[in-house]
């Protein structure tokens, strides 16, 4: 049963299906408690410890959510879980081994107490651990050791929540020296940064229990942040990423868009028969055994527990956040349908002759240069140029690009069906989008629904590097009418390609060694096509603005594009300088000229 994947309907699980993997799952993770047992060692290896640690801040959550929200109070599964996990939890911490670790290495004291800390806040005392903490703190510790910033609001985090410290820490100042604060290149994020992201977001908002305690121009850019990288790890079946940012929408209180609802789906279809949920579909997992089939008759008993032992830590994490996302999910009691409105992460006041203009019409220049001096040593090669250079010309004169427009008709797939698309057809699909008819997705609501979907799955492809798909997704949204940050952040993720000599990426890193000089030109000729299509359709949906009223300037995304966003514009390769013009009020169609 363990490798089976729970089959589902394609549309919104109910409140009964999460209450069902809610209780498989609780199941499960009380299977496989001595999983989660510390070794018996002078010091505990930092896996065994960190497991266990998040087994304990789940039970403190689980407890306190139970305490404070009748949907989970009668929940028997949950009871007989919540004892278990407490005699457990406090069984391993009482071990010797383990106790006298956290004062044989002070500098790794939080750390190897943080489980202890979980316990403390959900009412536990033990006298030894006690004086452990009163004499590291003595000895200048966690204060004196280098920590990352996020790691010193989970330091101060736990301090204040198990009691140890009277006063509540000053969020929004630890909350300014993270990544959280600090990122506003989407595309860039890897994933150590988004497990940052979402640990910051668990504890300003005490995983859910109290309001995100930032100004709202902060809590909607965290929403677009956790929302494209939420897109990403969707499209990448990342299913321990999906669960956290799950987890962080909901906190937000912002669990209802289009983005959540599919991806929540998707989450929720990932969960196997007994309850365990994979960090990533079975078929990608290395090595993967299910433990309750006998996949090798011969095999004895020692080789079965091992494979037991790689299933637990494979799926132990993911299966934790995924009790926390169901029982933040049952106790917040949403409906069952997404609300489909979406809107603008800014105010549509913006300046008509954006700097992003400039920039593609430097970019063509440049481009243009590289083009004449290309060498062509095939006829392909001689008909991507002379293209290439038709579209610098377009650019420079903002000519709708070659084909716009020339097909009626476009059938969209659902936006769940979009964002997981294999690359191939995603690409087919954008190519064809992008000599469609103006508006092929129709409404108000939808049209803003598709600029995010686009725009998300635009920065999905550009964090992995792969500026093809890029650029036939910029064209297609620019010539479908779509609009919104996300699209524009992707139109200078392209713009930041381009290399001084005026081709794009870097085809050293994408090209095999064994390629010939003529390959790899002709491949960089391609590439520098499929750029420059982009670059004019996004150039012809921003020239397209008339001016109108001037209006108030408006709220950035985050500090530094909202700096470059209204700085000077650069002209002939960044030379000479002049002011951008006032800001107004753009049409309802285009790229938004928000960051550049």
């Amino acid at each position: 049963m363990a490798g089976s994947v729970l089959k589902m309907p394609q549309n919104t699980p109910t409140h009964v299906d999460v209450e069902r993997r809610f209780g498989a799952s609780l199941r499960w993770l009380n299977s496989e408690i001595h999983g989660f047992s510390l070794p018996d060692t002078a010091k505990p290896s930092g896996a065994s410890v960190k497991a266990l640690s998040e087994l304990a801040i789940a039970y403190a959550w689980l407890v306190q959510c139970r305490n404070r929200l009748s949907p989970l109070a009668n929940c028997a599964a949950l009871e007989t879980s919540l004892e278990l996990w407490r005699r457990f939890i406090i069984g391993e911490c009482q071990k010797r081994t383990y106790a006298e670790s956290a004062r044989r290495y002070p500098a790794q004291t939080f750390n190897l107490l943080v489980c202890y800390l979980a316990l403390r806040s959900s009412g536990y005392r033990s006298t030894y651990h006690e004086q452990t903490l009163r004499l590291v703190h003595r000895w200048g510790y966690p204060a004196i050791t280098e920590t990352v910033p996020y790691r010193v609001l989970n330091n101060q985090y736990f301090l204040w929540k198990s009691g140890l410290t009277r006063h509540e820490p000053s969020w929004q100042t630890l909350y300014k020296r993270t990544i959280l604060a600090r990122a506003h290149c989407i595309a860039y994020l890897d994933r150590d940064d988004a497990y940052s992201i979402t640990h910051t977001l668990f504890y300003l908002t005490d995983f859910g229990n109290r309001p995100l305690p930032l100004p709202d121009s902060d809590r909607i850019r965290i929403k677009e942040i956790v929302e494209a990288l939420l897109i990403h790890y969707w499209r990448t079946s990342d299913w321990d990423l999906v669960g956290e940012l799950l987890i962080n929408l909901e906190c937000l209180n912002m669990g209802k868009s289009v983005c959540y609802t599919g991806s929540a789906n998707a989450f929720q279809r990932a969960w196997l028969k007994n309850g365990a949920v994979p960090p990533h579909p079975i078929e990608r997992e290395p090595d993967h055994v299910d433990p309750t089939k006998n996949n090798n008759k011969g095999a004895d008993e020692d080789k079965s527990a091992d494979e037991r032992t790689k299933f637990f830590w494979r799926h132990y994490h993911t299966t934790l956040v995924g009790v926390l996302y169901c029982a933040l999910t049952l106790s917040r009691q949403h409906g069952d349908r997404a609300d489909m409105t979406e809107t603008a992460a800014v105010p549509r006041y913006v300046p008509v002759l954006d700097p992003l203009v400039g920039r593609i019409r430097i970019a063509s220049r440049r481009a243009r240069r590289w083009l004449g001096s290309a060498a062509t040593s095939s006829p392909e090669a001689v008909a991507l140029q002379k293209l290439g250079i038709l579209l610098c010309e377009r650019i420079t004169d903002g000519v709708a690009p070659p084909l716009a427009g020339s097909v009626p008709g476009i059938r969209f797939p659902t936006p769940e069906e979009f964002v997981v698309l294999p690359r191939d057809d995603l690409s087919r699909l954008a190519q064809i989008a992008s000599v469609g008819e103006r508006g092929a997705a129709h409404g108000r609501n939808q049209m803003a629904v598709w600029s995010k979907i686009f725009g998300g799955v635009a920065l999905s492809y550009a964090g992995s590097g792969d500026l093809s798909v890029v650029a036939a997704l910029v064209r297609a949204a620019a010539c479908s009418g779509l609009d919104g940050p996300w699209l524009a952040e992707a139109v200078v993720y392209l713009l930041d390609q381009q290399q001084p000599a005026g081709c794009f990426g870097l085809l050293a890193l994408g090209t095999s060694l064994t390629c010939t000089e003529g390959e790899i030109a002709e491949a960089s000729l391609r590439l520098a096509v499929e750029i420059l299509w982009a670059l004019a359709a996004a150039r012809y949906a921003l020239g397209e603005l008339k001016p109108r009223r001037e209006a108030p300037p408006s709220l950035p995304l985050s500090g530094k594009g909202a700096s470059r966003a209204t700085s000077t514009r650069p002209e002939a390769d960044g030379v000479a300088q002049t002011p951008t013009p006032s800001p107004e009020r753009p049409r309802e169609g285009g790229l938004h000229q928000q960051h550049i």
